[in-house]
């Protein structure tokens, strides 16, 4: 059965620098780029119209914004990540509505959203904080970030996927 997500590509000047850390520690970087997901891949029959309407409806009325991703690494059990300064609330609220619907049956009850890009992930913690020391001195000290579209993403199996369809932030209904 196919799986979705629903992911935003951050747009930055760091992107290079983002991509070069991703691709020595995070094992998904070379499956999709950095992103912030706002529905976790889910498997579904949904047909790829009923998503896209879904996903149209979720996120009318929001205009493109600024993020502000903080250049200090996280890290969260087997995960390194970069949080959001600045539109993180704005990812929360597409996050809500997105799980609302014909989604609402595959948000997780036990998860609380965080909004974040994931830039490494490793079983054995020293590694991880190793990682998270060289994406310091990778990463520049600030991040500003334009988040303009929110993609489909088409899961077909272990580490293969593509972007489905890019649909355009522009606040107006859609």
């Amino acid at each position: 059965m196919t799986q979705f997500a629903v992911v935003a590509f951050p747009r930055t000047e760091a992107q290079e620098e983002i991509e070069a850390v991703r691709a020595r520690f995070d094992p998904l970087a070379a499956f999709i780029a950095a992103h912030v997901t706002m529905v976790f891949p889910f498997a579904s029959t949904i047909a790829a119209d009923e998503l896209r309407v879904h996903v149209v409806a979720a996120i009318a009325g929001t205009v493109p914004f600024r993020d502000g991703i903080a250049s200090a690494p996280q890290v969260d059990g087997e995960y390194l990540f970069l949080d959001l300064a600045v539109g993180a609330d704005t990812f929360s609220e597409l996050h809500e509505r997105s799980y609302r619907g014909v989604l609402a049956s595959h948000r997780s009850p036990t998860h609380v959203y965080r909004p974040h890009i994931t830039i490494g992930r490793a079983t054995d913690p020293a590694e991880l904080r190793e990682a998270a020391t060289e994406a310091r001195l990778a990463l520049p000290l600030t991040m500003d970030a334009i988040v303009d579209h929110v993609a489909i993403f088409r899961l077909d199996e272990a580490m293969r996927g593509e972007v489905q369809e890019l649909i355009e932030l522009h606040g107006g209904a859609q």
